[in-house]
C-alpha cells in the first residue's frame, strides 16, 4: 500500500512538472516503464549526452552480434565511436530586425538533423525569411563552433542566451537508421557505383535483401567511421550517426563560448518529423521563439529519390527490424542515448523490453556514473567534427 502511494505521488509530481513545460518539448509519451527515468537521467541529464556511457553502449550492441572480441582500445577506435555520438549536421540562423533603436533582436537557431525532414524545414524557413519583413537570414554553419566562433558572422554580437532559441525536428531513432541505410546505399549505387573491392560491407551478399542489411549493420558496429572510398562517401555514412551530437555540441559551445551566449541543451524545442510538422513547426517557432507568424509550411515537401526505395534497401531493413532478433536488439541498444535525450519520442515496445533487462540497466547506469570520459569535451581547440 505504501509503495502504491509513493508511485502515485511520483506520477503526480511528474505530471505537475510536465504541465509547466513547453508542450512541443515534452509531449506525452509512453515512456513510463520500469526504471527508465533513472537510466534516462544517467545517460542524458537535462538533455546533455553523457559521453561516459558511449563505449559501453557500443560494447553491449556489439555483444549482441558476436563482436565481443572487438575491444575499444586504440585512438582510431575511440574516434570511430565518438564520432557516431558527436557528429552534428550543422545549423541555420534567423533573426528579427530591431523595431527601433535599442530594441532587442530575437535569434532562432534551427538545428539540421539528417533524415529528419531537414531539407523540408530549411526550404520553408528560407522562404519565410525572404518574404517576412523584419526577419534576416543569418547564415548556414557546418558546426556550432563555427556559428559561435565565426568572426565574420553578421550576428556575432547579437547572440545572447536570453534572446536565442534553438529548434529542430527529430524522428524515431530506429526508423531513422533504417531510412538512413537506404539513403547511404542508394547514393553509393547511383552516385559512386558499387565497388565490392572497396566496400567490405556486404560485398558478397545480394543487395536489397535482409541478409545484406544484417551484414551492413554488423560491419557498421565494428567500425562506424567509414575508412574506405572517397571523402564524400565517408561523409555520407554520417546519415547513420546519432542525432544527440547537436545537444552535446550546445553543451560544449556553452563551455567554450560562454554560458551567457549559448542556450542550454534542455532549452532546445523540437517536434516530430511527421505529417503534423507542417503545423507543429511554425507553432513551435511562435510559442517558443516569439518569431513572426508563419501559419503553415507551404512549400511542397522535398523528397529524396531514395524514398521511392527502388532497390528495396529500406523494405529489407524494415523486415529485419520486424523479426525482433539479435540485430533488432542491437538497433535498440545503439540508439538508447537518442531515446534518453529526445524524451517525447515513444520507445518501441521491443526496445522497452531490452532496456528493462536488469543486466543492461546495471551496466549502463554504472558506465554513466563511473565510466571513463571520452572525446574532446574539455578541449575547446578541437573542432566539432575533424573532417570539416
Amino acid at each position: 500500500m505504501v509503495q502504491r502511494l509513493v508511485r502515485l505521488a511520483i506520477a503526480a509530481a511528474i505530471w505537475l512538472v510536465w504541465i509547466d513545460l513547453p508542450r512541443e518539448h515534452y509531449a506525452p509519451s509512453n515512456n513510463t516503464f520500469a526504471s527508465w527515468n533513472e537510466l534516462q537521467e544517467g545517460l542524458c541529464p537535462r538533455m546533455t549526452p553523457n559521453p561516459r556511457a558511449w563505449p559501453t553502449i557500443f560494447e553491449l550492441a556489439r555483444a549482441e552480434l558476436g563482436l565481443s572480441n572487438v575491444t575499444i582500445a586504440d585512438r582510431a577506435e575511440i574516434d570511430a565511436f565518438s564520432l557516431f555520438f558527436a557528429f552534428t549536421a550543422g545549423a541555420r540562423v534567423y533573426a528579427t530586425t530591431p523595431a527601433g533603436a535599442g530594441q532587442p533582436r530575437r535569434v532562432m537557431i534551427s538545428l539540421s538533423m539528417y533524415k529528419c525532414a531537414s531539407n523540408h524545414v530549411m526550404a520553408n524557413l528560407d522562404d519565410w525569411s525572404k518574404r517576412e519583413e523584419g526577419v534576416d537570414f543569418g547564415g548556414s554553419f557546418d558546426t556550432l563552433d563555427r556559428l559561435y566562433g565565426a568572426d565574420t558572422s553578421p550576428l556575432r554580437d547579437v547572440f545572447q542566451a536570453n534572446n536565442t532559441c534553438v529548434v529542430t525536428a527529430v524522428r524515431n531513432p530506429v526508423g531513422r537508421f533504417l531510412s538512413a541505410y537506404n539513403e547511404v546505399m542508394y547514393r553509393r549505387r547511383t552516385r559512386h557505383g558499387t565497388r565490392p573491392q572497396q566496400l567490405a560491407m556486404s560485398a558478397n551478399i545480394p543487395e536489397g535483401t535482409p541478409a545484406h542489411f544484417e551484414q551492413f549493420f554488423t560491419e557498421f558496429l565494428r567500425q562506424p567511421q567509414s575508412s574506405y572510398g572517397s571523402r564524400m562517401e565517408a561523409l555520407e555514412m554520417t546519415h547513420l550517426y546519432s542525432t544527440t551530437g547537436s545537444l552535446r555540441a550546445l553543451d560544449r559551445a556553452r563551455r567554450c563560448h560562454g554560458n551567457d551566449r549559448v542556450p542550454r541543451p534542455n532549452d532546445v524545442a523540437y517536434v516530430l518529423a511527421n505529417a503534423q510538422m507542417n503545423l507543429d513547426f511554425p507553432d513551435m517557432m511562435q510559442r517558443h521563439c516569439e518569431m513572426p507568424a508563419l501559419p503553415v509550411f507551404s512549400i511542397e515537401k522535398e523528397y529524396h529519390d531514395s524514398q521511392k526505395d527502388p532497390f528495396k534497401y529500406h523494405s529489407a531493413a524494415k523486415t529485419v527490424w520486424k523479426t525482433g532478433g539479435r540485430v533488432s536488439r542491437a538497433l535498440c541498444i545503439i540508439h538508447v542515448m537518442d531515446y534518453s535525450c529526445w524524451q517525447n519520442i515513444d520507445v518501441p515496445e521491443f526496445c522497452r523490453a531490452v532496456f528493462e533487462e536488469d543486466s543492461f540497466r546495471e551496466k549502463l547506469t554504472d558506465a554513466a556514473m563511473n565510466g571513463r570520459s571520452w572525446g574532446d569535451e574539455e578541449d575547446c581547440t578541437a573542432r566539432d567534427f575533424p573532417w570539416m
